[in-house]
């Protein structure tokens, strides 16, 4: 029975459960957490952290401005070709939008399909669109600019769900390659 006590009383002592006046509180607050606790009758006055998806969206006419701005230094757009490449990605844009609340609106695996097809008929037409309007060496920028913010999008979406986990390789287990009675 002795042997149980000691460590049972060390693993307690450990743990912070010892009786103490003040125990610890784990996790530790935050840094910027009040030191002083408020007085009687006054309310703690901070601001919960905002959420994932309370954080600023901005809107279509916003991101078309700032692609724009961006496509217009890399692309060095005369000031004759800013105006139609403009209304060719609003056009763009809006398609889209439509095809993705669509998108989001389904859970037919056959519709999806669809709608992504359709997804890609609008870039080629855009494409289309904007090879009438580029020269040759700014729609090569144009497709460079398109490879990095679509990669950088996807990024921010591998952050977003669990930082990019890589998919499990099959065939580790018994009877898989490698395994007792798999292939060799």
């Amino acid at each position: 029975m002795l042997r149980y006590a000691l460590p049972l009383l060390l693993l307690t002592l450990a743990m912070g459960c010892g009786g103490g006046s003040n125990p610890p509180t784990y996790p530790p607050p935050p840094p910027s957490a009040e030191v002083n606790p408020p007085t009687q009758g006054a309310k703690a006055q901070r601001p919960a952290p905002p959420k994932p998806s309370e954080e600023k969206q901005i809107t279509p006419q916003e991101r078309l401005d700032q692609n724009m701005a961006e496509l217009t230094k890399r692309l060095v757009l005369k000031p004759q070709q800013v105006a139609p490449v403009r209304e060719i990605l609003a056009q763009e844009q809006a398609r889209l939008g439509d095809l993705r609340s669509q998108q989001a609106s389904t859970t037919s695996v056959n519709t999806m399909i669809r709608l992504f097809e359709m997804q890609h008929l609008v870039e080629k037409e855009t494409q289309t669109a904007l090879a009438k309007v580029l020269t040759k060496d700014q729609l090569e920028a144009y497709g460079d600019w398109l490879k990095e913010e679509r990669k950088r999008l996807g990024a921010m979406g591998a952050k977003d769900k669990g930082k990019g986990a890589t998919p499990r390789r099959g065939g580790g287990g018994p009877g898989g390659p490698g395994g007792p009675g798999g292939r060799i």
